[in-house]
This record gives structure tokens, sequence and C-alpha cells, in this order.
């Protein structure tokens, strides 16, 4: 089971991201994506689907989105 300090790491590290330039994520059933250069904003929608966004949320901080509830998927 990933910590909250496992999911800010990869969150943090767009290296070690599996899907660069994106960064795949959940908050419940939401799904959601993170963007390289796009810093502290979390993209609303299916990242297989990228033209149907959903909308977009920005952050003050990785923190802020954690707290938030978004999880690395």
């Amino acid at each position: 089971m990933r910590t909250r300090e496992d999911h800010k790491a990869m969150m943090e590290d767009p290296g070690r991201w599996p899907m660069w330039p994106q960064l795949p994520l959940m908050k419940g059933k939401v799904c959601g994506w993170m963007l390289d250069g796009c810093k502290n904003t979390v993209f609303l929608g299916n990242i297989y689907a990228p033209l149907m966004l959903e909308g977009e949320l920005t952050y003050k901080s990785i923190d802020a989105i954690l707290d938030d509830g978004w999880k690395v998927n």
C-alpha cells in the first residue's frame, strides 16, 4: 500500500512517471491526471480520452492536491 509520502514523491518527480508526460490520478471514482509542465494542476477526466477534458483544478501545492484526496493511480 502506498503512503502519502509515496504519492507525493511520485507527483513531484515527472522523471518517475510511468506514462510521462501524464500521471494518472484518482479521487474516489473520479479520474484525473497531472501533466508535466503544469505545476499543481489536476485535469479532470479520463487520461485515455484527453479531448473530453471535464475541467481542471489548480492547487497551491502538491500537499494541497493530496489533502483534497487525489492519489496516484
